[in-house]
């Protein structure tokens, strides 16, 4: 891993909060550095953890941006299963549900409408990610 990668990984690994002011700067600043950044799909893992840390939160849009950062590396689809059966986040949610808009039902061979049950079922999960996963079932019909 080049150092710049590394740097953003530990930088992204270090955010601890996506309400405080210096952490959403420091977020920012990393994201816009990730962009410009060859072999960016090398921080993926560490963008997943950040939306697994914060389940709830949209870091006043900052995770809008990194889902379009996600959605362009190669095979961040086999990630985000990944990431949503360690810890499901609303933007991770949110991502799948484009994946079953596009008319796409598995990703490496995981059946997603499962992987949603499973979710909305799970009496351990937060009660908005069961809802959320819910709600995605219920507009399947």
């Amino acid at each position: 891993m080049e150092i710049e990668i590394s740097n953003i990984v530990t930088e992204l690994e270090s955010i601890r909060s996506l309400h405080d002011v210096e952490n959403l700067k420091k977020l920012e600043a990393t994201l816009k550095r990730l962009g410009a950044t060859e072999h960016r799909d090398q921080a993926m893992d560490a963008l997943y953890r950040l939306y697994e840390r914060f389940p709830l939160d949209d870091g006043y849009g900052l995770c809008w941006e990194i889902l379009h950062q996600l959605e362009r590396m190669p095979n961040y689809e086999i990630a985000l299963v990944q990431s949503l059966q360690r810890q499901p986040a609303q933007f991770s949610l949110t991502m799948l549900e484009r994946w079953l808009n596009a008319g796409r039902t598995h990703i490496d061979g995981i059946d997603l409408i499962a992987l949603l049950i499973t979710i909305a079922a799970n009496p351990n999960e937060n009660a908005a990610i069961r809802e959320s996963a819910q709600e995605c079932l219920d507009s399947r019909g």
